[in-house]
């Protein structure tokens, strides 16, 4: 009786050539380890959120200055609040996206070496993408507080004038008389 070890790919694999008598072995491969990635997903999505409420803050931070040069100074407030309540909600959709970024490098850390190259990838697309929205966030900051000064310019204007004119009588035209 001879000893023969077979390698098979799967249960449920049909085998041909065996003959009574003899002793086999079947020995299942071990398969390639799959990769998770669900955390360098959630990461991506998390900052293609961020970008798209900074879309909508910038499209709100455009308005505000726009009404702002118009003297219409509450209409354009308005349009800066909503901006900045866009700007809190961005800084928490961030950070949560640094997080399962953070959470994608560990996974890439410690993955097996059969896939160490697809965790390294997904890690460094997670990276990418949370840096470009952390950049833009920043940018929107500043863009947000130039809005506010020039809104608040405008409000001091609207002021100046309405204190001008009283101070005048009321007359538009208070010189040379």
């Amino acid at each position: 009786m001879a000893d023969i070890k077979r390698e098979i790919r799967g249960v449920g694999q049909r085998l041909s050539g065996l003959s009574a008598g003899n002793s086999y072995t079947f020995v299942l491969k071990k398969p390639k380890p799959t990769v998770d990635i669900e955390n360098a997903r959630r990461a991506t999505s998390r900052a293609l959120d961020q970008l798209a409420a900074i879309t909508q803050a910038a499209a709100e931070l455009d308005s505000a200055r726009d009404e702002a040069g118009r003297g219409e100074v509450q209409t354009a407030r308005g349009s800066y609040a909503r901006a900045k309540s866009l700007l809190s909600g961005m800084n928490r959709g961030l950070a949560d996206a640094k997080e399962y970024a953070r959470c994608a490098a560990d996974d890439a850390k410690d993955a097996p070496g059969e896939v160490k190259d697809e965790y390294d990838i997904a890690k460094d697309s997670a990276e990418a993408a949370v840096q470009l929205a952390d950049q833009a966030v920043q940018a929107v900051e500043g863009v947000t507080q130039a809005i506010g000064a020039i809104i608040e310019a405008a409000a001091a204007k609207a002021a100046g004038n309405s204190d001008g004119n009283a101070a005048s009588g009321g007359r538009a035209d208070s010189g040379g008389v």
